[in-house]
C-alpha cells in the first residue's frame, strides 16, 4: 500500500479534483430544471441551495443532509412543503435509476470484454436492470393500485407517502424526462471519468468498463445510511470487487481512498462556494 501511495501526484490529484467540479455544475443544473416550477428563482439561487446541501451531505449518512435544507430552505418560496419533498425524491429517483442503468451497461460490458469474470459481475448487472425498470413502472404498477386501496386510504402516513413517490415519477413530458436523466447520466459518467484518472496516476490498468462498474456499485452501496458518507465501506468495496477483477487489493483500496479525498475536497469547495453566494446575497448593495 505505501509503494502506492508514493505514486500519489499533485498533478493526478488536481486533474481528478477538476474533473469531478463539474459533476456538480451538471447536477445543479439538474436540481434547477426540477424545482424551478415549484420555487421560481434565478438559476444561481438554486444553485446556492444545491452546492451548500451537497457539502451538508458530508456530514450525514446517506446525503441526508442536503435533502432535509433545501426542502426547509425552499419552503417559502414553494406553495406547499410537499412540492419540494416531491422534487428532492424526484432527484434521487432519477440518480438511482442513472446508476442503475450505468451498473446494467457497465456489466455487460465487462462480461463482453472478459469471460472470466465473476459471477457477481452478472447479477448485479440483472439485479440492477430490473431495478431500473421497476423505477419506471412503479406509477402504473405500483403506486397507482396501492392508493386505490381502501387499506392505505384509510392509514394517512402510508398514502401521503406513497402519494408523494407517485407525484415524483410522474415527469410532465418526455422531452422532461430525457433531459433530466441525460444530466444524470452524465453526473455518472464524470465521476467515472475522475475515478479512471485517479486509477491512472497510480499506475492501475483495469479496463474502464470494469473500474466505472466498480464505482457505481460503491456508489449505490453509498446511498445505504450504514456510515456517514460510506467512510470505510467505500474504500473497502473498492479492494474487494477490484480484487475479485483480479486487481491488487490494497492498491484498489488506495484507489478509492485518494478518489473519495478528491470528493471530500470538491465537496467542501461546493460548500465554500454556496457560502460565498449567501454572503454576496446578503451584502448591500451600493
Amino acid at each position: 500500500m505505501e509503494l502506492t501511495l508514493r505514486k500519489v501526484s499533485a498533478a493526478g490529484l488536481i486533474s481528478a479534483f477538476a474533473a469531478t467540479l463539474p459533476i456538480f455544475a451538471v447536477l445543479g443544473w439538474r436540481w434547477h430544471l426540477i424545482v424551478q416550477p415549484v420555487a421560481p428563482q434565478p438559476p444561481i439561487e438554486h444553485l446556492r441551495h444545491y452546492l451548500f446541501g451537497t457539502f451538508l451531505n458530508t456530514l450525514t449518512p446517506a446525503n441526508l443532509g442536503g435533502d432535509v435544507y433545501r426542502v426547509l430552505s425552499l419552503r417559502p418560496q414553494a406553495p406547499a412543503m410537499s412540492a419540494v419533498i416531491v422534487a428532492v425524491l424526484r432527484e434521487r429517483a432519477l440518480g438511482l435509476l442513472a446508476y442503475f442503468v450505468a451498473c446494467a451497461v457497465l456489466a455487460a460490458a465487462s462480461a463482453l470484454g472478459n469471460r472470466a469474470l465473476p459471477a457477481l459481475v452478472g447479477y448485479a448487472g440483472v439485479v440492477t436492470a430490473l431495478g431500473a425498470a421497476a423505477l419506471l413502472l412503479v406509477p402504473r404498477f405500483v403506486t397507482a393500485p396501492l392508493l386505490g386501496m381502501k387499506w392505505i386510504r384509510d392509514r394517512p402516513a402510508f398514502a401521503v407517502g406513497i402519494e408523494l413517490f407517485d407525484r415524483a415519477m410522474r415527469f410532465q413530458s418526455l422531452k422532461q424526462f430525457v433531459t433530466l436523466f441525460a444530466l444524470s447520466v452524465l453526473g455518472v459518467a464524470l465521476w467515472v471519468g475522475a475515478v479512471a484518472l485517479v486509477a491512472r496516476d497510480l499506475g492501475m490498468s483495469v479496463a474502464l468498463s470494469a473500474l466505472g462498474l466498480v464505482v457505481v456499485l460503491t456508489e449505490l452501496l453509498r446511498m445505504l445510511p450504514i456510515t456517514v458518507q460510506g467512510l470505510g465501506l467505500r474504500e473497502v468495496t473498492f479492494a474487494f470487487l477490484l480484487g475479485l477483477m483480479g486487481s491488487p487489493a490494497e492498491a484498489s483500496f488506495v484507489v478509492g481512498a485518494v478518489s473519495y479525498l478528491v470528493l471530500t475536497c470538491t465537496l467542501i469547495a461546493c460548500g465554500l462556494t454556496g457560502w460565498l453566494l449567501t454572503l454576496s446575497r446578503r451584502m448591500p448593495s451600493r
